[in-house]
């Protein structure tokens, strides 16, 4: 309702996420529609579903949903033989009313009104109820003042006679408008024809007096009278004229990329039409709408194949690639990186090869919370170092070698690589590098800084609408604000992090909120929510991912839930499951390693040895810390606590003076409501001693 801003004093826009503002947009619409319906009933009508992209398809569902008690009734009408997707996508929030042929007393009642009563048999058997068929049919033996049984030859013919009768400036424009597309845009198709806009708009207006056009629902313009209008002119149309139409109209259109693809593909220039597809997937995924990419994608990648240029169908394919990452069909990305990636090889594109081998390389490093892709982990480093030994590597590359560091536990490496990109020109690529790097410090155990450049990050991923590093950095943020005691500021951007997950799907993310919001809130002293919380994490994640970083996570944060709620038992059969799975290989497994081991010595205090010497080989200093508090070496765990700048391990390996006044810091910190829980039932405030010892 772009009218309403001229009424409205409106703030200025800020920019977001992509997938914040989709999720706004259907939150507008929503409302909009709401308000008309509080004030009257309400029908909305959408014709042709059929021709509606998903994006379109998923507003209607999210409107059906979120109206359910308000006075709205939606109507829409769709092809059954084109709607799959809308029937699909629809199905649970609607009722399909299936409109079959017309009876015989439905067109024996129209015949009447044509004035050719006599015409109803032969029509209904020709056209055998199809409403189009008949209507026209009918329409066609009015007008040629037939009063007996025939009806045309064909209904081509009928059309064809209808658009000559209305003279042979309105058939040159029609022909030319059913070129353009079902909806008449009157300037496309002046320029076409190289008319004035007035002209055209007169001829236009003799072709709405011969019911070949009529005024769209806006009454703003016009469209073609049906479908078989424009399918008869469009194939009656000398095939030359028709490409050259396409050629013209393609490039007219440039600015519509997905219109001019079409028209480029008409005209059997496919390297344009593969182009043209491409730049409006882009489009399409820039708002998030990675169905309606792929579709488009699934266009341009035949397109370039037809065209049989190898660099356009490996650009096609990469970027296809990207978009299934997005929609987690990592096994198509897979096959089309690596389609791409031979395609380059074979005909010496060096920069598509660089391309290809990163993009396989992120491919294999965000599909390893799998458990099925185990077997691509010996890979996965491979392609993370030969994209960036590639000659026309890029410094995304550099970031991907670092983060692959980083999950294998070489944090000097991580960190070395992480600087070369940070130096980079490229402010996205300087955005991601200080997300990830926020996340590196934060398991370097270097929490006062990670939160500092985390904080950062999370301003500059929402100014250049970064999503998924945004969601690292609020995930990171939390997990250092809680390790240096700062629960609230861990309360914060846990909520900032499950506002941003409330507008997508990301099970693994979800379940990564689900296991930061247990670890909280069981140091708060609310066990009942840190259990609900870590059950959530472990459901959201499934049987398929019990051997993954988060899948155990996942289960050690069970475990140590029923660790504080004394369940010795429980807490002993979960941590022994978890451990039969720490055999196999799998990203980030140091991090689980030595929380295994960790919470292990809380049941058995003398395996706090093993605890130390892993930790010290990871070069952790909190788990150290943690091992020399188990084997009653305070004194010297509190001063590698006191080096963290950590008041939550203070508390958790001092002597009890020092504990005590941690952990009164702490409380001191948090809201007036939680500190009565948190000091009467929370972790921290029962293990420390209440005197010296």
């Amino acid at each position: 309702m772009p009218d309403l801003r001229k009424l409205l004093d409106l703030p200025a826009y800020e920019r977001a996420p992509a997938e914040l503002r989709r999720r706004r947009s259907f939150e507008a619409v929503t409302s909009f529609v709401r308000g008309l319906a509080d004030q009257q009933p309400l029908l909305l009508v959408v014709d042709d579903l059929h021709l509606a992209g998903a994006s379109t398809l998923e507003l209607l569902h999210f409107l059906l949903r979120r109206l359910a008690g308000d006075r709205v009734l939606v109507a829409a009408t769709v092809r059954a033989e084109e709607g799959a997707e809308a029937l699909s996508t629809l199905a649970d929030t609607g009722r399909v009313l299936e409109l079959g042929p017309l009876p015989a007393e439905a067109v024996a009642e129209l015949a009447r009104r044509f004035g050719v009563a006599g015409l109803a048999g032969p029509v209904l058997e020709r056209a055998r109820g199809h409403t189009l068929f008949t209507v026209e049919a009918l329409r066609a033996a009015a007008e040629a003042g037939q009063d007996q049984a025939g009806i045309p030859a064909s209904l081509r013919d009928a059309v064809l006679a209808r658009a000559r009768r209305a003279g042979p400036e309105v058939e040159s424009l029609l022909r030319a408008a059913v070129v353009a597309g079902a909806a008449v845009d009157l300037e496309v198709v002046a320029a076409l024809l190289e008319l004035p806009v007035e002209v055209a708009a007169a001829r236009a207006e003799r072709a709405l007096a011969a019911r070949l056009l009529v005024e769209d629902e806006a009454g703003t313009g016009y469209e073609l009278a049906n479908d078989l209008v424009r399918e008869v002119l469009y194939q009656t149309s000398p095939r030359p004229t028709r490409v050259t139409r396409h050629r013209r109209l393609a490039g007219m259109l440039a600015d519509r990329p997905e219109a001019a693809a079409g028209h480029a593909a008409a005209a059997g220039n496919w390297a344009a039409a593969a182009t043209a597809w491409m730049a409006a997937a882009a489009n399409a995924a820039g708002s998030y709408a990675n169905r309606d990419a792929e579709r488009l994608l699934d266009r341009a990648v035949g397109a370039a194949a037809r065209a049989g240029d190898p660099a356009l169908e490996a650009g096609a394919r990469l970027d296809r690639g990207r978009v299934l990452v997005a929609l987690g069909g990592y096994q198509a990305a897979f096959a089309d990186q690596e389609r791409a990636l031979a395609l380059a090889v074979e005909h010496g594109l060096e920069e598509l090869e660089a391309a290809a081998l990163e993009q396989l390389g992120w491919t294999a490093y965000y599909h390893r919370d799998s458990a099925a892709a185990s077997e691509l982990r010996p890979q996965v480093q491979e392609l993370a170092e030969r994209a960036v030994a590639a000659r026309r590597a890029g410094p995304t590359a550099r970031l991907l070698a670092a983060r692959m560091r980083h999950a294998e536990g070489d944090l000097a490496g991580a960190r070395a690589a992480f600087d070369t990109v940070l130096g980079e020109p490229d402010p996205a690529t300087q955005t991601a590098g200080q997300a990830y790097l926020g996340l590196l410090l934060e398991h370097g155990d270097r929490f006062a800084e990670a939160r500092a450049v985390l904080d950062r990050s999370i301003d500059a991923c929402r100014a250049a609408g970064l999503f998924r590093p945004m969601l690292t950095s609020c995930f990171a943020a939390t997990l250092a604000c809680a390790n240096l005691g700062d629960l609230r500021g861990a309360l914060d951007r846990l909520a900032l992090l499950e506002r941003m997950l409330a507008e997508v799907e990301d099970r693994f993310y979800h379940a990564r909120a689900a296991t930061a919001g247990s670890w909280l809130w069981r140091e708060l002293g609310d066990l009942g929510r840190a259990r609900a919380l870590a059950d959530q994490a472990v459901d959201l994640l499934g049987p398929a991912t019990i051997g993954t970083h988060p899948g155990l996570h996942a289960q050690l944060a069970l475990a140590e839930t029923a660790l504080v709620a004394g369940d010795d038992a429980e807490a002993a059969a979960l941590l022994e499951r978890a451990g039969g799975q720490l055999g196999r290989p799998f990203g980030y497994r140091w991090r689980v390693e030595l929380r295994h081991a960790e919470l292990a010595s809380r049941l058995d205090p003398p395996a706090a040895e093993g605890l130390l010497q892993l930790a010290r080989a990871y070069g952790s200093t909190k788990y150290q810390a943690l091992a020399l508090a188990r084997l009653g070496r305070r004194p010297e765990a509190a001063e590698l606590a006191g080096a963290c700048g950590s008041d939550y391990l203070l508390a958790q390996v001092a002597p009890p003076a020092q504990a005590r006044a941690a952990t009164e810091r702490i409380a001191a910190g948090l809201p007036a409501a939680l500190r009565p829980s948190f000091l009467e039932n929370g972790y921290l405030a029962r293990a420390v001693p209440r005197k010296d010892s």
